[in-house]
């Protein structure tokens, strides 16, 4: 963790559990506009989630370099971590895609990326 001034700059904020249509890593997704859902875990008692990000990547690669050529939300203010619509470009029958997000904390701080996941269309 960076520390400037002994203040982190970095959320005490994990995101785990990625799920898209209530399932991890699921097949067949057959809805034009999937839901995501994530966890936000923390060692510091009354963290919270308070912004969120998500990236939707056609390639791993794509994903890892940050890219959302799919979808890129920007900044969200709020706490949702559940029931998210996807709201990106058009998705096609058996196409797999690749996603992560981020959260911001109560004090503004970011997370890192969450580990990828992935679903692939019916």
């Amino acid at each position: 963790m960076l520390f400037l001034l002994g203040v982190s700059l970095y959320a005490d904020l994990r995101v785990t559990g990625l799920k898209c249509e209530y399932a991890t890593d699921p097949l067949g997704v057959d809805v034009a506009q999937p839901q995501l859902a994530w966890r936000v875990a923390s060692d510091e008692r009354g963290q919270r989630q308070t912004a969120w990000q998500v990236l939707v990547a056609s390639s791993r690669e794509a994903l890892a370099a940050a890219r959302g050529d799919l979808w890129d939300s920007g900044k969200v203010d709020g706490d949702q971590t559940t029931l998210v619509p996807y709201a990106g470009r058009a998705l096609v029958s058996s196409q797999q895609v690749f996603w992560k997000t981020r959260s911001w904390d109560r004090a503004g701080h970011l997370s890192d990326w969450s580990e990828p996941s992935t679903w692939t269309m019916a």
